[in-house]
């Protein structure tokens, strides 16, 4: 892998299934592929891979099926 990159198990929808966390200067962006179909599965997260990624506290998790990153709701 390449600095600031890094691998992260997601198990949920896939066996096996992992995501790629960006690290930046501020938080992280997740390339999250099909560890939530849509973006209600990262609001309320059931799976372990979903639980995963949102403990990473990211600024924007990519999608397979979205067109647009999803983002933490702010209160």
């Amino acid at each position: 892998m390449l600095p600031g990159l890094r691998l992260v198990p997601a198990p949920g929808h896939t066996r096996g299934m992992q995501v790629v966390v960006v690290e930046t200067s501020g938080r992280p962006v997740v390339v999250g592929g099909d560890v939530a179909v849509w973006f209600g599965e990262l609001d309320e997260p059931h799976t372990e891979g979903q639980l995963r990624v949102r403990a990473l506290d990211p600024e924007l998790v990519w999608l397979a099926h979205e067109h647009e990153p999803w983002r933490p709701r702010t209160v």
